[in-house]
């Protein structure tokens, strides 16, 4: 069974750190009409399996209408190759529109999450800045050594982010968070990220916050605490280092996935392999070819494609003459 390269309908959320659709960096830079049922537009969900309920559907093709996670059931080795043995899809690939500060907030790792009585979920991610105001901010990891007992009366007295890095980031900047890592996203950032395949957040705090009707949203400070890995550094921008090609350099490579940036300017094959693959256009328009099945597709910014480990010889082309700059995930 050979597949051609997929492409899926959207997943949006509501949340209350979001902009309105109107100041929606997916309208405004990506070009996307939103749903409009949504009074804010937080996260599009670009490829997704976390369950049969929530998986994304193939947007065209042969298979259009399949949910991920189907598909998955009935082709695991020529979707995900020589990785066909894990469980589910091993990324969740998205889009953050932070117009307010996300909750201060830490992720499990597999042996806290089984400790806690949770699904086998570690969530390590990583964010590629795509635009950032002025003054914008994440705060990433301790600034010094703390324990527990301090985090606990920083949390009483609403004063968490005084203990954490803060960074100015810019368009461009990567992230790598690992899970562990106490965390938040401030307002007037737009972001790619790309995670593991768990929904689990355990919130410290949330800056006091109330929605329209006064309600604040829960905490889970207990599992938080039990989750934050008490030896954590200031998180900085990563370094990049030479990819795969010379188009190409390494974001991230850690057992969760490998984060290649590419600025492409000309045709050019992309590496062999039997590796499944997602591909997550940040600017420019990239034309993708695949001899074996006929197809040829021009993505935009904000699209993303899976690219079965049975596709082999795919060719790459910027559109125009202006660079590609997209995202290559895969697994190490």
């Amino acid at each position: 069974m050979h597949f051609l390269p997929l492409s899926f309908h959207r997943i949006y959320r509501d949340y209350i750190w979001g902009p309105p659709a109107e100041r929606s960096h997916l309208r405004t830079l990506f070009g996307r009409k939103l749903p409009p049922e949504l009074p804010r537009v937080a996260e599009s969900w670009e490829i997704a399996d976390l369950s049969p309920e929530v998986s994304s559907v193939v947007a065209q093709g042969p298979w259009a209408g399949r949910p991920l996670h189907q598909l998955l059931t009935e082709y695991r080795t020529p979707l995900l190759g020589p990785h066909a043995t894990v469980e589910r899809f091993p990324f969740l690939i998205k889009f953050l529109d932070a117009e307010q500060r996300l909750s201060v907030q830490v992720h499990p790792d597999e042996k806290t999450a089984a400790c806690l009585g949770l699904p086998p979920a570690p969530k390590t991610e990583a964010w590629v800045i795509l635009a950032a105001e002025e003054n914008s901010r994440i705060w990433a990891g301790f600034r010094q050594s703390v324990n527990r007992g301090q985090v606990e009366a920083a949390l009483a007295n609403g004063t968490i982010s005084e203990l954490l890095h803060a960074a100015r980031p810019q368009a461009g900047d990567c992230f790598f968070l690992p899970a562990g890592t106490v965390h938040a996203l401030g307002g007037g950032l737009f972001v790619a990220e790309i995670q593991q395949p768990s929904d689990v957040t355990f919130r410290l705090y949330d800056w006091d916050r109330r929605d329209e009707q006064g309600r604040s949203r829960p905490l889970q400070i207990a599992e938080a605490l039990e989750a934050i890995d008490w030896g954590q550094k200031p998180i900085f921008p990563v370094r990049a280092v030479p990819g795969p090609h010379p188009a190409a350099e390494t974001l991230v490579r850690c057992p969760a996935f490998v984060i290649n940036r590419w600025q492409l300017q000309q045709r050019t094959a992309l590496p062999a392999g039997d590796l499944c693959r997602v591909l997550v256009v940040l600017s420019g328009t990239l034309s993708v070819a695949y001899s074996a099945g006929d197809y040829r597709a021009f993505l935009p910014p904000g699209e993303c494609l899976l690219l079965p480990a049975t596709c082999r010889n795919l060719l790459l082309e910027p559109k125009g003459k202006e660079l590609a700059v997209f995202l290559e995930v895969h697994l190490p």
